[in-house]
């Protein structure tokens, strides 16, 4: 999933600073097992919907929750998880029939979201990830 954020980022033109950190974020995640835990299982429960719905609140509650064990803010652990649904979103959209082009359209709202949250907070995150 690394690698994949990497190019996420990179395609969707995440400033580095912000790459740098989300992605030394989501190390911190990954390394934690309550973290690793939760979004390895809404990564594989996503991956799991053929329709692709889950309960996001639930999710984002549950995120919230264990994001502190792993020392990362909530904000960054908040866009971090929708980030990594995004390769599943990219398979359903084709699977749709949807262009890629879409897609980009669509996922860049979360690079909007991500330097708002950093021009309000400081933090590369998303306060409004609900």
């Amino acid at each position: 999933m690394k690698e994949y954020l990497k190019e996420f980022f990179e395609l969707c033109d995440y400033p580095k600073e912000a790459s740098d950190s989300l992605l030394s974020d989501y190390e911190k995640l990954s390394g934690c097992p309550a973290t690793s835990a939760v979004f390895k299982k809404y990564i594989s429960l996503y991956e799991s919907k053929p329709d692709g719905r889950i309960d996001f609140k639930t999710m984002l509650e549950e995120v919230r929750g264990v994001s502190g064990a792993a020392g990362v803010h909530t904000y960054a652990a908040e866009l971090l998880i929708y980030c990594c649904l995004t390769c599943h979103l990219r398979t359903l959209y084709k699977e749709h029939g949807i262009a890629d082009e879409i897609w980009k359209d669509t996922v860049l709202d979360l690079r909007y979201k991500l330097m708002e949250c950093y021009s309000m907070h400081g933090i590369w995150g998303s306060f409004v990830a609900f």
